[in-house]
């Protein structure tokens, strides 16, 4: 039986809830326009007590998965649960002119975090957040064997980078 992650932590798959924008397994796919996905999280609970399993997880407010040829451009995503957009194992993702916006003292908030993706291009971001700005990161090799990932070991890999401006309560990039 296959399995399938919406998102993970530290290289571990995880249960967690949707978020608001789920890509899994698909190819050529663009998110475009002048919106906000606004995840509302400063009006719930999931800023209280946010390391402690609620049936689920916190979700992305933006997660991709195991997918090929992604772009968001010109969107907003604002007042995430948690990472704003968790793309893990995507080849060839494209965020073009876009702006994420948390409260600077909303945990665990990252703007970014690429997990074992390949050709990955930020441009024009605007990233205002709680924590990590972008962090990249590698997942756990039995999750790659698991799930027949090659770059499962490895960083995120091939990635360019032209920001706007980045502000954090933790790290701009790391």
């Amino acid at each position: 039986m296959d399995e399938y992650y919406l998102t993970g932590w530290e290289g571990n798959p995880l249960d967690s809830f949707a978020g608001l924008l789920n890509i899994t397994q698909v190819h050529d796919v663009v998110v475009t326009g002048e919106g906000t996905l606004d995840c509302d999280a400063q009006n719930g609970d999931w800023w209280i007590n946010q390391k402690v399993k609620r049936i689920a997880w916190r979700p992305r407010a933006v997660a991709a998965v195991d997918s090929e040829n992604v772009c968001l451009h010109g969107i907003t995503v604002q007042n995430s649960y948690s990472w704003t957009i968790h793309p893990i194992f995507v080849k060839h993702l494209d965020l073009l002119n876009f702006n994420i916006n948390n409260p600077y003292n909303a945990p665990n908030t990252d703007g970014i975090d690429p997990e074992s993706c390949e050709y990955i291009r930020i441009i024009g971001a605007n990233i205002h957040v709680g924590d990590d700005c972008i962090a990249m990161k590698a997942s756990k090799v039995f999750l790659g064997m698991k799930l027949k990932k090659r770059a499962a070991s490895t960083p995120s890999s091939g990635t360019a980078c032209w920001t706007r401006a980045m502000a954090a309560s933790s790290s701009a990039a790391r």
